[in-house]
Formats: structure tokens, sequence, C-alpha cells
């Protein structure tokens, strides 16, 4: 079935408006919530949602919290989901979402997940409910404990958040008001940012396992010769780096020497696929224009043909 018409008017907007958690207060009215161009808290985003389609909000379970929607059995809007839901799989910003029985999956960076929940808690997760989230043309951005994970349909990237660069992503790239970060208390920190890509294991067979074997096949790598516990990686350019490599059964750990785009690799099966993620030096930011793209795609083309013995 199609969408109705209001709903798809509906996510559309949404998708616009950047998410605010941990900052209610005095409650607008929606018109005055959709002027200011962000939303403050899940009630502010429930009362956007019945004004803008003239339907009750009911409550799901999403993102760790109480989470409001408008739909059914046939269709479905939310906060948080940039696209109207029905039975039929819809690539959207950031992954290909569908509605089943139990709510909205969305399938992202090689695996489906259960996103928001009418039936009752979404998959259990660690993490808490994030600070803040918005889209980007191309990608989904949450902020979570100083953290900023962005997401697209094939790549999961984790970088640290400090007040310079969510005022370029946030504040000048998506003309939202700079009072939307009031109260973060953000710092840059020094944590590392890693880029992680997944790919089905039907896909990529035993061939994961083989650490020599997958780094062999990085373009800029022209041999790759074993010393014990480490590789020695030949680079196209002339030079050479070294890595020291632990393996078991669920596995394996990388961590490389001075010269190589990364510092370390990790790969490991998790349920139907094979999670390959890498943490990048410092001179990398995979959230400046373009490099996210192409560090996915290089990381994906390196598990490409494994099944295969490619």
């Amino acid at each position: 079935m199609n969408a109705p018409l209001a709903a798809t008017r509906a996510a559309a907007q949404l998708v616009r408006m950047p998410l605010r958690l941990g900052m209610e207060g005095d409650a607008p009215s929606p018109e005055e919530v959709i002027e200011r161009g962000w939303v403050r808290g899940l009630r502010e985003a429930g009362a956007v949602l019945e004004h803008l389609l003239g339907a009750a909000a009911a409550n799901g379970s999403a993102f760790a919290a109480t989470w409001p929607y408008v739909g059914g059995e046939e269709w479905l809007a939310a906060p948080g989901v940039p696209a109207v839901v029905t039975a039929e799989a819809q690539d959207a910003i950031d992954g290909v979402y569908r509605l089943s029985t139990d709510g909205v999956l969305r399938e992202a960076a090689g695996e489906e997940r259960l996103l928001l929940s009418t039936t009752g808690p979404p998959e259990a997760s660690p993490e808490r409910p994030f600070d803040l989230l918005w889209f980007s043309t191309s990608a989904r951005y949450l902020l979570r404990d100083g953290v900023i994970e962005a997401e697209d349909p094939f790549c999961r990237v984790r970088a640290p958040a400090g007040r310079d660069r969510l005022e370029t992503l946030l504040v000048r790239a998506q003309r939202v008001d700079a009072a939307i970060l009031e109260g973060l208390g953000l710092e840059a920190g020094a944590r590392p940012a890693t880029l992680e890509v997944r790919r089905a294991l039907a896909l990529t067979g035993q061939g994961w396992r083989d650490h020599e074997r997958v780094l062999g096949r990085r373009e800029d790598v022209r041999t790759v010769e074993p010393h014990g516990q480490e590789l020695l990686l030949r680079l196209e350019g002339g030079g050479e780096v070294v890595a020291s490599v632990a393996a078991d059964g669920a596995g394996w750990v990388a961590e490389f020497g001075p010269g190589f785009p990364w510092t370390r690799a990790e790969m490991a099966a998790e349920e139907r696929t094979v999670a390959y993620r890498v943490t990048l030096i410092p001179e990398l930011d995979p959230l400046a224009p373009g490099v996210r793209t192409r560090l996915a795609f290089d990381l994906l083309s390196d598990l490409l043909g494994l099944e295969n013995g490619g």
C-alpha cells in the first residue's frame, strides 16, 4: 500500500528537524517548534507528529526510550525514521526500512535490526539514549556520551565530538540555531575515530578469518610476509609496515606500526554478518567531506570475493 500523502509530507518535515533529548522545558505549540526548526524532547516530537498528521500518537520503544509514532498495520511515521514505512522495503538516507508485525526494521551496514518496536521493547542494548539525532543528505548522526556516530547504508563511524565539529556539522551545515547545543558540556578529547563495515557471512565464507589474505587484498599493499605473530606489509609506494596479529576462534586483531592509515584492525563474526572495524590515525577525519565514503569503499573492497578465494 502507498503511504498517505500527509504521512509522507510529515516524514519529510521531521527529517529536517534535529531532535535533542534531555532538554525538556515549557511546551510551545507545534507551530512554534516547526518555526524553531529543531525538536526539544520526545514530548515535543509527539506533539509535532500529531499536528502534522491530525491523529493521536501511540507509544512504542526505540533508542532505549519510549517513542511516539502514528500509523498502524499498513504504514508508520515517527521521529528519527526518515521515511514513511510500509511492508515494502524502502531505501532511505541511512538504510533500508520496512514495516513488520513487531514494528520498524532498519537494514544498514550489512545487518537488519528492529529500530522501533510497537509490541514491546526493542532488542536489548547496553547503550543509553542519545543526546542529539539528525540527518544529513547522506547519513544519520547520533551524539551520545561525547561521541558522534554516523551511519549510512554501508558503514558506521564513531568520532570524538568537540563543539567546533558539532557547529560545523549541525549549526552551519544544517542551519540550526546554536541553542540546540546548550548544556552538552562538549570536549574534543583524544579518543580515536573508528570506521566499521559489515558483510553477510554467506558472502565471505571463512575467508575473513585469514588476516594475511584480507590485508593482502588492499590496493596499497604489494606483499605480505608472515614472521611468527607479525606480518611485514610491503607497500606499493615502497614503504614497509609491521603489524602484530592476535587471532582466536572469534576473529583477529591487528596492531599497525607507523606508515599505515590505521593503528588497529578488528575482524569478528556477529550473528549473520562479519564486522570489519578499523581505528584511524589522527590525520584521517572520517567526518570530513567524502572521507567516510572512500574509507568504507576500501574496506568493503577488501571483503569482496573472499568466498571464492579472491
